[in-house]
């Protein structure tokens, strides 16, 4: 009985064994196989000319670069937010491996919307690629406003040089604190450069209607705030039409030579130490701002005064007496060619009248443009625009604007002029005035 069942179980061993090793061998003809590809793949590709061991360094890109994609990834996070990824808008606000950007959203990674819902989507859209229409000109005043030229250590006393680039950062690393602090206002306010973002923020909330925060609206009404915010709100919409008042070469008035002001560092790095809280200009300074923060609280727009007009010819009567600002332009402003220096260059600026708006030459005066009320003054819309005898006045700009479709070639000093090249507006040659005969001497 025993040696039956040792036989028996000998026999089912040897079965077991067989049964394995019938198994194992397609195993081992699978991996001979895959092992001889393999092979024979490594040994083409080593034979070959055309393997290419090239590094593919990432596309360049500029700090504009970098601003914009940053500025436009918050732009996207903002306005589609379901995309979570950002994988919609990364072509757009991001360079590609080719070093090129994408021109509109991807919508596949958005899904479908109906509706409603698709109109805000759809404006979503329209607004990454308003900003993605103008990606060039943003990147170029970017790489323009923060140039990483030489340029003196301002940290040095050994009159050292620093890219700017890295002058940027370090000042940017600077005003960290603020974010954290306030060394101005008393202890418990709140800190610096939040504090500037949140007044910022309340200052345009009041521009755009009724303010709804509680220090903005402190002593005002709501019907005094909703008229304080429209009178703002016009004001403002009436600057848009004074595009080109000034030659290009004085678009930015008085900041344009003060900012060229070679010791303009050292200028400020002497002066603002004098308005540190507990310095001797501080509470000058503070005081200073009070004022000007009441005179803009309780100041109430006045009645404009009447045209000046000479009511008596043989004796110049004028038809009311002038005003201080009045009396001051009419010497500072006078013209006389002796005012003017040996061989020097017309320097035209238009006139303008009480409201700020230029004054329209008698040459257009009632045929391009209209006086409808009989005031005097040439009549203009909410925007500041003139205003013609069909609609919008059909006249350039006093000085040439930039991208602006004229309609008349201007003169040689830019000037506005009509078909028949009489001057559209009435001009002052400020070369030949009393204020430049002072500053020159």
């Amino acid at each position: 009985m025993a040696i039956a069942l040792r036989g028996g179980n000998g026999r089912h061993s040897r079965r077991d064994a067989g049964r394995k090793l019938q198994e194992q061998r397609p195993r081992r003809t699978l991996r001979r196989a895959v092992l001889g590809s393999a092979c024979v793949a490594l040994s083409v590709l080593a034979c070959s000319s055309d393997f290419d061991t090239t590094r593919r360094a990432p596309p360049p890109s500029t700090l504009g670069d970098d601003m914009y994609s940053a500025l436009c990834d918050r732009l996207g996070a903002s306005v589609l937010t379901e995309d979570l990824e950002g994988a919609s808008y990364r072509g757009i606000c991001h360079i590609d491996a080719s070093g090129k950007y994408a021109d509109t959203v991807d919508t596949k990674p958005l899904g479908t919307l109906q509706g409603e819902a698709a109109l805000t989507r759809q404006f979503a859209i329209s607004k990454l690629e308003a900003m993605a229409r103008r990606r060039s000109q943003l990147i170029d005043a970017f790489n323009a406003t923060f140039p990483d030229d030489e340029i003196s250590d301002p940290w040095s006393d050994k009159n050292e040089s620093v890219r700017g680039h890295v002058a940027l950062s370090r000042f940017m690393k600077g005003i960290v604190p603020l974010y954290e602090s306030n060394p101005v206002e008393p202890q418990g306010m709140e800190d610096t450069l939040p504090s500037v973002t949140r007044s910022t923020g309340r200052l345009f909330s009041g521009l755009a209607g009724p303010p709804k925060d509680d220090e903005f609206t402190s002593g005002l009404d709501p019907a005094q705030a909703e008229a304080l915010a429209r009178a703002a709100q016009d004001s403002l919409a009436g600057l848009s039409g004074r595009q080109g008042y000034r030659p290009l070469r004085v678009t930015l008035g008085a900041l344009r030579p003060a900012l060229a002001y070679p010791e303009l560092r050292s200028l400020a790095q002497t002066l603002t130490p004098h308005f540190e809280p507990n310095a001797d200009m501080y509470d000058a300074l503070q005081d200073v701002l009070g004022m000007t923060q009441g005179e803009l609280t309780t100041s109430t727009p006045s009645a404009l005064p009447e045209p000046l007009e000479v009511v008596d010819a043989s004796t110049l009567q004028l038809n009311r007496p002038r005003t201080k600002l009045e009396v001051a332009a009419a010497m500072m402003l006078s013209q006389d060619p002796v005012f003017a220096g040996p061989g020097s260059e017309p320097r035209y600026l238009v006139q303008r009248d009480q409201r700020g708006v230029a004054i329209p030459s008698a040459a257009v005066m009632g045929s391009l443009i209209v006086d409808s009320d009989g005031d005097g003054l040439a009549d203009v819309d909410s925007a500041g625009r003139f205003v013609g005898p069909n609609g919008l006045a059909q006249v350039d700009p006093p000085f040439v604007v930039p991208a602006f479709q004229r309609v008349q070639a201007p003169d040689f000093y830019g000037r506005a002029l009509t078909s028949g090249g009489a001057e559209v507006y009435e001009y002052i040659d400020t070369s030949q005035t009393l204020t430049a005969a002072l500053v020159r001497d």
